[in-house]
């Protein structure tokens, strides 16, 4: 039996590793290769050394395994669509042990160096945190928590959209203060959570938002912040960082990222878990766009989908969330969830995150697509690009 993994990506490549792992005679058949439908891909391209086919290419008799939590409706839905017959989650397939072997081996043939990949161990902890356990009303792959506008660095590919902001604000504290307990109040896990900005080292109240944070430890697996090594934190946050158990994550920009040496031997003195993201590629982020026909293609082939909250609401993306502070699009209350509504539910809440049809924003977006072609990591430009504004 042929069999595809989908997509190619951290928990995808740790799929493939623990079926080989299983011999010849593995009941989840032959991988013979990836599915995705990042068109960009997809041509000619490959990973973990088997081919990266788009779904509608491949034979509806295969097998398909899909390896992600949060898109894992999604991608059921649209093969359905598309006539496959075949396709299950992993579910008895990784479990702790085999998983954690599987990225013992990818780490070891340095799968991430060569496709670019955030920390597979991460994602995997993250993703079976609740393994075993009964699976609670609502769990939630990842969040970001935005702290602030400010950035010490204007990348012109920023997929956070720094690169537009004249004006750049801090989070009001209360607000996101609040929208913590509001968001707790609905969602029982988070497997990854994370402080981000612009640059979180900026915002003055970075400690004590931290440790609010902490109060929902128990419900979060991995906390993490990340920042790009231009900043040291001050010592209250280096102690909240630590009593919260936070892994730093620093993105290795070269020269740009001139302080991150010093803050790797800072954190590290302080029992403050870090790790560096190196050798990134970079590849065409999304951007703003005069109102485009196809916006469930934008949707379907997007590459970006970290969702966020800020200022009180839940946004499905960057580009949705940071869009719509910078009002690169018209308002439209259907791109985010209010968590101070009282009209806002648990299932209101998973119905969102696990949606399957595009957001009236992905009408706006030039769409964020790994292309064929990698593109220079944190080119910076020297004033804010200029953008249609909608009042």
């Amino acid at each position: 039996m042929n069999t595809f993994i989908m997509p190619a990506d951290g928990l995808g490549a740790v799929t493939y590793y623990v079926i080989k792992n299983m011999g010849q005679n593995c009941i989840f058949g032959t991988v013979v290769g990836f599915l995705d439908n990042i068109k960009g891909k997809t041509k000619g391209a490959e990973f973990c050394s088997l081919p990266i086919e788009v779904p509608e290419n491949v034979d509806k008799n295969a097998k398909v395994i899909i390896a992600s939590g949060r898109q894992e409706k999604r991608f059921m839905q649209q093969l359905k669509e598309l006539g496959f017959t075949n396709v299950v989650n992993t579910d008895g397939i990784m479990t702790p042990d085999n998983a954690f072997k599987a990225v013992s081996q990818i780490q070891a043939d340095k799968i991430e160096q060569k496709y670019g990949l955030p920390s597979v161990e991460n994602q995997v902890r993250g993703f079976l945190v609740d393994f075993g356990s009964e699976k609670t009303s609502l769990t939630v792959e990842y969040i970001n928590f935005i702290v602030t506008q400010r950035c010490t660095l204007k990348c012109r590919d920023c997929c956070a959209l720094m690169q537009y902001f004249s004006n750049p604000a801090d989070s009001d504290i209360e607000t996101i203060n609040n929208s913590v307990d509001s968001f707790f109040s609905h969602v029982d896990f988070v497997r990854t959570l994370y402080i981000v900005g612009g640059e979180p080292f900026i915002f003055k109240d970075l400690a004590s938002f931290i440790l609010k944070i902490s109060e929902y430890r128990t419900r979060i697996g991995c906390f993490m912040l990340a920042t790009n090594g231009t900043i040291i934190p001050k010592d209250d946050v280096i102690s909240a960082l630590h009593k919260a158990d936070v892994t730093v994550v620093i993105s290795d920009y070269g020269t740009l990222s001139k302080k991150k040496d010093v803050l790797i031997e800072l954190l590290s003195s302080a029992g403050v878990k870090c790790e560096t993201l190196l050798n990134q590629k970079w590849y065409p982020m999304q951007s703003f766009s005069d109102k485009i026909s196809e916006p469930e293609e934008i949707f379907r082939e997007c590459g970006i989908a970290c969702t966020q909250v800020m200022n009180g609401k839940l946004y499905y993306c960057d580009f949705a969330g940071f869009g719509d502070a910078l009002r690169g699009f018209p308002y439209d209350p259907e791109n985010s969830v209010d968590l101070f509504s009282s009209g806002t539910s648990k299932e209101k809440i998973k119905a969102y995150i696990e949606r399957s049809s595009a957001l009236p924003a992905c009408g706006y977006c030039t769409g964020a697509r790994v292309t064929t072609q990698a593109i220079p990591v944190a080119e910076q430009v020297s004033s804010p690009l200029s953008y249609k504004r909608y009042e």
